[in-house]
């Protein structure tokens, strides 16, 4: 079986509303062998955040959202990612990633966020205010194969690729799918 090392490096330094609210994902080194299911574990110290969603981004890419839960219910998988990961949420405040089969590729940076969300913010003229409050990210880095280091280049931040807003719009929407609106009498 190959060894697969993931080195993770944590930095949660994003804009907050407040400095009471952050997110914290952990741990800071994994080491895996390729087939194993890592985790990656997520925390937000303000439990009135209802989402928590996972994104990825790879090299020389923008972010993709992997997956997301609402309430602590069963997760939404984007077409991607429904058999490569699970995402648990053993309760409001946590989330956990799991890369279901740990193989080179899966070397990226992966963040989680969360975001306060109301069945009433979709469909209406405030959908285009961000929905993510808070972001946490771990850097996947190296993957090692039997002693040799692979190299995946350097990873930019979240605010370096332009696209990374809308991307966090249209997940925004996909929520607004899933969520049952709200029909409020005239």
């Amino acid at each position: 079986m190959k060894l697969v090392s993931l080195l993770i490096i944590l930095w949660s330094s994003f804009p907050r509303k407040t400095r009471a609210d952050v997110i914290q994902q952990w741990p800071t080194l994994m080491a895996a062998n390729q087939g194993e299911a890592p985790e990656l574990s997520c925390f937000q110290t303000d439990g009135s955040k209802n989402v928590m969603l996972w994104y990825r981004q790879d090299v020389d890419e923008g972010l993709r959202l992997m997956g997301y839960s609402i309430n602590g219910i069963a997760a939404s998988y984007e077409e991607n990612f429904e058999n490569k990961i699970l995402i648990l949420r053993p309760e409001l405040k946590k989330s956990i990633l799991r890369i279901l089969t740990a193989k080179a590729a899966d070397s990226a940076v992966y963040y989680c966020a969360s975001s306060e969300h109301r069945a009433e913010d979709c469909g209406g003229a405030n959908t285009k205010t961000s929905p993510v409050n808070n972001w946490g990210f771990a850097i996947v880095r190296n993957i090692f194969r039997g002693g040799e280091t692979e190299a995946r280049g350097a990873i930019e931040p979240l605010t370096a690729h332009p696209k990374n807003e809308s991307l966090l719009f249209e997940s925004f929407d996909r929520i607004c799918e899933y969520l049952p609106l709200r029909v409020f009498p005239r």
